[in-house]
């Protein structure tokens, strides 16, 4: 299977780095590239000490100041979403740049995929988000996305009337919510759950795991 691993990294999630490469090389198929949306000093520091084989290549969306606000974040899914359009590849597999995933990945959405070849998301929910239900509270984390989707969904920034103020809502949370919308209605084949045992990395280095993986 060819497929591109796309993942966007902010100021904070530098020290995951080595636990997240290391769990991406020894993925038993491993993506023919990983894209990483960041600042081009972030991006040099996220990558400082890579040696592993695959090619990376860095995607920097233009709003995307390395702040973490929703802005960055939009745009540099924004960026890669774009990218990803652009090029031959039918599926991307997202991924956080604090998640450790293992080795059996991709095998175990394969055989989703076999159980149901209209799927265009495969959505796995974050362990240190267990006990939420509501899909849309697990973000974009650890998922396959077909390009149907990517090619007609953009990742937006909007902004809505809050009190006086106003509330910035974008990064994955609209785009969550669209594709759940035409989910909803038929025109979307998804699957959201514990799909795959993963590792959310924290910042001081432990590795919070499902308490329970089925």
């Amino acid at each position: 299977m060819r497929y591109v691993l796309l993942t966007l990294v902010g100021g904070h999630k530098l020290y995951s780095k080595d636990k997240f490469f290391k769990g991406i090389l020894e993925l038993n198929i491993p993506p023919e590239e990983i894209w990483i949306s960041t600042t081009e000093s972030l991006f040099s520091e996220f990558t400082d000490g890579y040696k592993g084989n695959i090619p990376i290549v860095w995607i920097h969306g233009e709003e995307d100041l390395g702040d973490d606000m929703i802005r960055s974040t939009t745009s540099a899914r924004e960026a890669l979403r774009q990218k990803f359009v652009e090029s031959d590849y039918e599926w991307s597999m997202w991924l956080d740049s604090d998640i450790i995933v293992t080795q059996d990945m991709v095998e175990v959405f394969l055989d989703h995929l076999k159980n149901n070849n209209k799927l265009t998301w495969v959505h796995g929910y974050h362990p240190w988000r267990e006990g939420e239900g509501i899909r849309s509270r697990h973000g974009l984390g650890s998922c396959f996305i077909h390009r149907y989707i990517l090619s007609s969904v953009p990742f937006i920034r909007i902004q809505l009337p809050n009190g006086n103020k106003y509330r910035n809502l974008g990064d994955d949370y609209i785009w969550i919510k669209i594709v759940a919308s035409c989910e909803e209605l038929g025109w979307v084949d998804a699957i959201h759950g514990k799909l795959w045992d993963l590792g959310h990395m924290k910042r001081d280095g432990t590795i919070v795991r499902y308490k329970n993986f089925l």
